[in-house]
Order: structure tokens, then sequence, then C-alpha cells
């Protein structure tokens, strides 16, 4: 049997926030990240906030018809987990889709001498945003 000892939040009365000093911190700490993300996005300053605007899915909607977006082939660019999940749904689509998921030369080398870029729309994706090896495809 696991016994947790969480008393020290609680008195006779019940769970007792107001007395405790790292619930009043951590409390405070949450006010303010939450001002500052407010004050970002009324400047508009914070793009993943903004992206659930109501302007901002209009303007991604009309972007994606004005790529033409079906009649291009898609290119997934990202290494391990990050294209991981997309090669896997990639066997139930019937569009081909090009994988840039290691670093092989010979590989970009032989598609970029066989394919002509305009052809492809690339998606490129990195969990942490500053993958090296994803960088360096996308650079490349």
């Amino acid at each position: 049997m696991i016994h947790l000892d969480n008393s020290f939040f609680f008195s006779k009365d019940g769970f007792d926030y107001k007395n405790n000093p790292l619930f009043k911190k951590n409390l405070e700490k949450s006010k303010n990240i939450s001002s500052e993300l407010l004050e970002e996005f009324d400047l508009g300053k914070n793009e993943i906030l903004k992206s659930f605007t109501k302007n901002y899915q209009s303007k991604i909607r009309s972007l994606k018809y004005k790529i033409n977006f079906k009649r291009k082939k898609k290119a997934v660019v990202g290494l391990g987990g990050s294209s991981s999940g997309a090669k896997a749904l990639s066997f139930y689509l019937s569009d081909d889709i090009i994988f840039f998921d290691n670093i092989d030369y010979q590989y970009f080398s032989n598609f970029f001498k066989k394919n002509n870029l305009k052809d492809f729309f690339f998606f490129i994706i990195s969990k942490s945003g500053d993958t090296f090896e994803t960088l360096a495809i996308l650079i490349f």
C-alpha cells in the first residue's frame, strides 16, 4: 500500500492554500506569466497564441488556396520523432510523400537532380525548433 503524506497542505478545515507560502509563490508566478502572455497577444507578438484567432485561421485558409496545395507533391523534412508520426500516417494516404529524415548527401543530390523544387510543398518538422540536422537539411 502506498501512503502519501500531504498533511502540510491541510488544516482541520481542509486545504489551507491561504497560508501555504509555496502556493502563494506559484500563484504569483502564474499571474505574472499570464499577464506577459496577454500583453504579447494584445501586441500581436506571440505567433502561437495568434494562430488561434479567427483572423489568423482565415489567412491560413486563403493561403492554402493560393498555393494550390493539391497539385503539389509533398516532402517532409524532419528527423526521428519529428517525422515518424507523419511517416506512419503516410502509409494510409494516397499521395506519395518524400521524407528527408537523414543527412545522406547522396540522397539529397539525387533528389535535387531529378526534381524541380517548385513542384513540391515542403513540411519542415522540428519539435524543439532548433534540431541541428533538420536545420542543416533546410539550409541545403
